[in-house]
Parts: C-alpha cells; sequence; structure tokens
C-alpha cells in the first residue's frame, strides 16, 4: 500500500466488495503477508476487512495468528487479528487462539478473544463462554452479548 494513512479509507470502501470478490480479498492477504505496512494501525484495516471475507487462506490465518502471539504489537493489531482468525481459522488454529487466552498478558485482546468466540462452533463457543465469562465484570458484559447475538441468530446454546 502507497500510502498506509489511507488504510482506513481504502478498506472501508473494499468492505462492500470482500465478500464476493476473491481478487480483492487476495490482493488484501497480499498486504497482510508484506512488511510494507509500516504501522500496526495501518495493518489493523486489511485485516478487520478481511475478517468479512468469504474465504481467507490458512497461510494468512497463520499470520495473524503470528500477529496475535507477538506481544511487541499494539494491543488494537492483536485484537484484530483474533477475528479474523477466530472466524477463518481451522480446528487447530481456533484451539492456539483458545490457548492464547490463558498466557496472554493484555486484558484488552483476552476480551477479544472472549468476543471472538462469537465465530467458533457451539460447543467450543460455549466451553470459553463459562471458562472466561466471570473473569471480570466487563466479560460477564461480552458473554452475554455473544449469548445473545447467536440467540438472535437462531443458534441454541
Amino acid at each position: 500500500m502507497n500510502r498506509p494513512h489511507l488504510s482506513r479509507v481504502y478498506c472501508n470502501y473494499l468492505m462492500h466488495f470482500v465478500r464476493d470478490n476473491t481478487e480483492v480479498s487476495q490482493q488484501l492477504e497480499s498486504i497482510v503477508a508484506s512488511p510494507e505496512m509500516p504501522y500496526d494501525w495501518s495493518l489493523i484495516w486489511p485485516i478487520a476487512t478481511l475478517t468479512e471475507a468469504s474465504t481467507v487462506s490458512s497461510q494468512t490465518v497463520d499470520r495473524a495468528i503470528q500477529i496475535l502471539q507477538d506481544v511487541d504489537r499494539s494491543d488494537a493489531l492483536r485484537s484484530a487479528s483474533v477475528f479474523l482468525a477466530a472466524r477463518h481459522g481451522t480446528v487447530g488454529q481456533r484451539r492456539i487462539i483458545r490457548h492464547r487466552y490463558d498466557s496472554e498478558p493484555s486484558a484488552f485482546v483476552r476480551e477479544a478473544i472472549l468476543f471472538a468466540s462469537r465465530y467458533f462452533p457451539t460447543g467450543e463457543r460455549n466451553s470459553c463462554l463459562k471458562a472466561w465469562g466471570s473473569h471480570s465484570v466487563t466479560n460477564s458484559l461480552i458473554a452475554r452479548a455473544v449469548r445473545i447475538s447467536n440467540r438472535d441468530q437462531g443458534v441454541l446454546l
């Protein structure tokens, strides 16, 4: 991306096309894989946009997990990476996310992991909500929101 300061604007526009256009999602995936994005805040937007894509490659999910595990990256970027990996990850990739919760130093990222459990299959999601929902007042609110959201979408808990 030639103008990283405009990544939010570009990705806002691309959000309308990313679900139905694999060329757009592939280009965004190449941005995530590239070391060219100089700032964490500029990389948040392509990652957030790819969360809404129909499919994402396993390599991109692996990259999101690498970002999640790098505590030198910003909490906001690491949290955005959680959503991408949770939504598009395989069973093994989701397991890495779940296991990260216990060793995660940032409450913000732990809360993102809890909220991203909404993308997990019912059994995994319910285990996360039960295990982490009472860790703080914020977690209890997040767990309630995930339960209500899934109930409204017709998912039985």
